[in-house]
């Protein structure tokens, strides 16, 4: 499980508490502190002193991208999920069964086809149109762009395909799903609610830097769609462009300051 962490203090007991209680026990837990200048380490330290499946992680503020990318170099689990330390695990047999899907179902990847979003529970199905009912599908069936914390992955995929995040301060993790599910051939399913999000207002989240990162994160997946014929991603991508961010962009593009 990899944990990207920046002073998250506040949630952060609750995040790992929730890792730890899954019933799935073979776990490591990578917490990569991206410079926190709040009281995280000390938490994690704390931690660590009673269950030495946590390890700590640390780096210079760069961002949640790199701060992935370096759990992602020093992670030896045959599978690989990711948290937001502000962020927790839901239902404690959720990694267990999405385990037990990948290894029965001889899978790359697993999503849970539930996860909450500020205490509402959100339900995956109506975004699966096209996998009809199966239990395993290919990317191609749905191409999907969001959530990728909800899935859990195999780590041969994620290295076989050097797949990494781009170093973008916005829209980094959806370029990193589009591509590790595409490359995943074998997606299956697992009837669990894994996620627990702490949505934030989405504007509020963004300034002139990071709405040019989000930009290009979504350029990389339209071209990406593009080059390999993702009709359904494109559209999607195109939409989230011109009406999911478009007050975001208008609101941090300094060309209509005038």
């Amino acid at each position: 499980i990899i944990i990207p962490v920046y002073n998250c203090e506040q949630y952060l007991e609750q995040c790992l508490k929730s890792v730890l209680s899954q019933t799935l026990r073979e776990l490591e837990v990578l917490c990569v502190d991206d410079g926190s200048t709040d009281g995280s380490v000390k938490v994690i330290k704390e931690f660590m002193f009673s269950d030495k499946r946590i390890i700590l992680l640390q780096q210079e503020n760069q961002g949640p991208g790199p701060a992935r990318n370096l759990g992602l170099k020093k992670a030896q689990g045959d599978y690989i999920a990711f948290l937001d330390g502000d962020d927790y695990y839901q239902d404690q047999d959720a990694l267990m069964s999405m385990y037990h899907a990948c290894e029965t179902k001889k899978a790359m990847a697993c999503m849970s086809l539930k996860w909450c979003a500020n205490g509402k529970l959100m339900d995956t199905e109506p975004f699966l149109q096209g996998t009809d009912g199966k239990e395993v599908f290919e990317y191609l069936d749905y191409q999907m762009d969001y959530a990728f914390t909800c899935y859990l992955f195999s780590r041969k995929l994620i290295m076989e395909n050097k797949l990494e995040f781009p170093s973008y301060q916005r829209f980094e993790d959806p370029p990193f799903l589009v591509k590790a599910l595409y490359h995943a051939k074998r997606i299956a399913k697992a009837d669990t609610c894994l996620y627990y999000y702490r949505m934030p207002v989405a504007r509020e989240r963004f300034s002139e830097r990071k709405t040019m990162d989000l930009l290009q994160g979504l350029m990389e997946n339209l071209c990406f769609a593009k080059k390999n014929k993702l009709d359904i991603l494109f559209k999607n991508t195109m939409r989230r462009l011109e009406y999911e961010y478009a007050d975001i962009i208008y609101h941090h593009d300094s060309s209509y300051e005038n």
